[in-house]
Protein backbone atom coordinates (compact mmCIF):
# COMPACT_ATOMS: atom_id res chain seq x y z
CA UNK A 1 0.00 0.00 0.00
CA UNK A 2 2.54 2.29 1.20
CA UNK A 3 6.53 3.04 2.71
CA UNK A 4 8.33 5.37 3.75
CA UNK A 5 11.63 5.80 5.34
CA UNK A 6 11.91 8.70 8.53
CA UNK A 7 14.94 9.89 10.47
CA UNK A 8 14.49 10.37 14.32
CA UNK A 9 15.83 12.82 16.00
CA UNK A 10 13.12 14.62 18.11
CA UNK A 11 9.92 12.54 19.23
CA UNK A 12 8.33 11.58 15.41
CA UNK A 13 5.26 10.47 15.00
CA UNK A 14 4.78 8.20 11.15
CA UNK A 15 3.21 10.20 8.76
CA UNK A 16 -0.75 10.58 8.59
CA UNK A 17 -0.90 11.82 4.92
CA UNK A 18 1.33 8.43 4.11
CA UNK A 19 -0.39 5.88 5.93
CA UNK A 20 -3.93 6.82 5.51
CA UNK A 21 -6.14 3.89 5.78
CA UNK A 22 -3.62 1.74 6.78
CA UNK A 23 -4.11 -1.17 9.29
CA UNK A 24 -0.58 -2.48 9.96
CA UNK A 25 3.01 -1.55 9.22
CA UNK A 26 6.00 -2.91 9.38
CA UNK A 27 8.94 -1.01 10.84
CA UNK A 28 12.22 -1.93 10.83
CA UNK A 29 15.17 0.19 12.74
CA UNK A 30 18.07 0.67 10.32
CA UNK A 31 20.26 2.70 12.34
CA UNK A 32 20.18 3.59 15.99
CA UNK A 33 18.83 2.08 18.71
CA UNK A 34 15.05 3.53 19.66
CA UNK A 35 12.63 3.76 21.99
CA UNK A 36 8.94 3.92 20.95
CA UNK A 37 4.96 4.13 22.38
CA UNK A 38 1.79 3.36 21.01
CA UNK A 39 -0.40 4.39 23.97
CA UNK A 40 -0.59 7.81 23.37
CA UNK A 41 2.25 8.53 25.81
CA UNK A 42 5.35 10.56 24.80
CA UNK A 43 8.85 8.00 24.74
CA UNK A 44 12.14 9.69 26.36
CA UNK A 45 15.24 8.37 26.12
CA UNK A 46 14.74 6.15 29.26
CA UNK A 47 11.14 5.27 29.03
CA UNK A 48 8.93 3.18 26.38
CA UNK A 49 9.69 0.07 24.25
CA UNK A 50 13.18 -0.59 23.32
CA UNK A 51 14.08 -1.25 19.65
CA UNK A 52 17.61 -1.86 18.55
CA UNK A 53 19.42 -1.84 15.19
CA UNK A 54 17.92 -4.54 12.76
CA UNK A 55 14.54 -5.08 15.28
CA UNK A 56 11.22 -5.51 13.38
CA UNK A 57 8.15 -3.61 14.79
CA UNK A 58 4.91 -4.90 13.99
CA UNK A 59 1.91 -2.72 14.77
CA UNK A 60 -1.30 -4.24 14.14
CA UNK A 61 -4.54 -1.58 14.37
CA UNK A 62 -4.91 2.23 12.65
CA UNK A 63 -4.39 3.32 16.03
CA UNK A 64 -1.23 2.04 16.99
CA UNK A 65 -0.23 3.09 13.92
CA UNK A 66 -1.49 6.79 14.22
CA UNK A 67 -0.32 6.68 18.60
CA UNK A 68 3.29 5.55 17.51
CA UNK A 69 6.08 7.71 18.55
CA UNK A 70 9.75 7.15 18.87
CA UNK A 71 12.63 9.18 19.64
CA UNK A 72 16.30 8.05 19.12
CA UNK A 73 19.10 7.20 21.50
CA UNK A 74 22.02 8.88 20.95
CA UNK A 75 22.35 9.16 16.74
CA UNK A 76 19.72 9.72 14.63
CA UNK A 77 18.03 6.75 13.81
CA UNK A 78 16.58 5.87 10.58
CA UNK A 79 13.40 3.82 9.86
CA UNK A 80 11.97 1.82 6.93
CA UNK A 81 8.04 1.73 7.21
CA UNK A 82 5.40 -0.49 4.97
CA UNK A 83 1.88 0.06 5.20
CA UNK A 84 -1.14 -2.30 4.33
CA UNK A 85 -4.43 -2.88 4.53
Amino acid sequence: MAFEQIIINTIKHLTSTIYKQATQAVIIVESSTIRYRVDGGIPTTSIGMLANVGDIITLSSSSDIANFQAIAIGANALLSITYSV
